[in-house]
């Protein structure tokens, strides 16, 4: 009974969110991640998310000089974008569906504190950026473009084709109902050898696990009344870890898909650290009673496909067409 009345809960606020889009209000608290940080946390998710990156995507220092980003889904703050620009990157342009609610005067502390542990050149081209007004921080937009009120799957008819070098995202891909319309779109936007750097979540949010529900127990709900939970209020997709793997194939990527997490597990992975073997039994015990309960799209998957909870993406487009 419990389940099911958060999952009214959920189809209500779903509801209510797809109104408030239509009527034009863009506004939301989903991506506010840094209200929730004092100036130090934040600092350091920036450095944790700009360093995995270059770990997981196996990047160089000088692989961002000169390069075009797109980074999706950037929330409330901008550091990540500061970060690479000060890298050498020669344009980050960040694109939100939402305007994530933010409070300036904090994000004025963060800027200030990112600035201050930057070697001496990193501060001068992050100088060049940001600008303090009534000591707010604005920015250059020639070089740190803010476009929000648009999603990710209509955003090529925003933005120019074939002009990014990379496109980066945290915890957005699975927010995306159309999840195969975005790739197509990404694959429009990045030039011939472009990259995808994507970190993304396959858990349930916590929408029932986080209240003592199996952490599968999402996976049970019927598709249609998921959509109905979940399409507007940037909540999971379900898109499991084959959907990835066969998108990248139909438009003839090079990829690797690491696993970083396994349901149930709290614990992170670094690239390479964690296998499919690691399955315990006790996890496979799990989805062994659960199994039956699963929804339709889920049922005959490997265990795999359903025992993954985070996965990071690296994925380079063909130099040019069929190669």
């Amino acid at each position: 009974m419990k389940k099911w009345i958060l999952i009214l809960r959920y189809i209500v606020s779903d509801w209510r969110l797809a109104r408030a889009y239509r009527a034009g209000d863009v506004s939301s608290q989903g991506g506010s991640t840094h209200s929730r940080f004092t100036t130090d946390q934040s600092l350091q998710y920036i450095d944790q998310v700009f360093q995995e990156y270059f770990s997981f995507g196996n990047l160089q220092a000088g692989d961002v000089r000169g390069a075009q980003v797109l980074e999706v889904g950037p929330g409330d703050n901008f550091g990540v974008a500061l970060r690479f620009l000060t890298a050498g990157a020669d344009k980050v342009t960040c694109l939100d569906k939402f305007y994530a609610e933010r409070d300036d005067a904090h994000q004025t502390k963060i800027y200030r504190a990112l600035r201050d542990r930057l070697t001496a050149a990193e501060a001068a081209t992050f100088d060049r950026i940001v600008r303090w007004e009534n000591g707010a921080a604005c920015f250059d937009e020639s070089r740190l473009r803010y476009l929000y009120g648009v999603g990710l799957e209509d955003a090529g008819d925003r933005l120019p084709h074939g002009s990014f070098d990379f496109i980066v995202s945290r915890a957005v891909l699975t927010e995306i109902p159309d999840a195969e319309r975005s790739f197509r779109v990404m694959d429009q936007l990045l030039k011939p050898g472009g990259r995808m750097l994507h970190k993304i979540d396959l858990s349930d949010y916590d929408m029932l696990s986080g209240l003592g529900c199996p952490p599968l127990e999402f996976l049970t709900v019927p598709e249609p009344i998921w959509k109905s939970m979940a399409s507007h209020a940037g909540r999971p997709n379900r898109r499991r870890l084959g959907f990835y793997r066969d998108i990248l194939q139909k438009l003839g990527y090079e990829n690797r898909l690491h696993i970083v997490q396994l349901a149930g597990h709290r614990e992170l992975s670094g690239p390479g650290r964690l296998r499919i073997d690691s399955i315990s039994p006790a996890l496979k015990e799990e989805l062994r009673q659960i199994r039956p309960r699963l929804a339709a799209p889920f049922r005959d998957l490997p265990d795999e496909e359903l025992l993954i909870a985070d996965i990071f993406m690296e994925a380079r487009k063909p130099e040019r067409q069929g190669s």
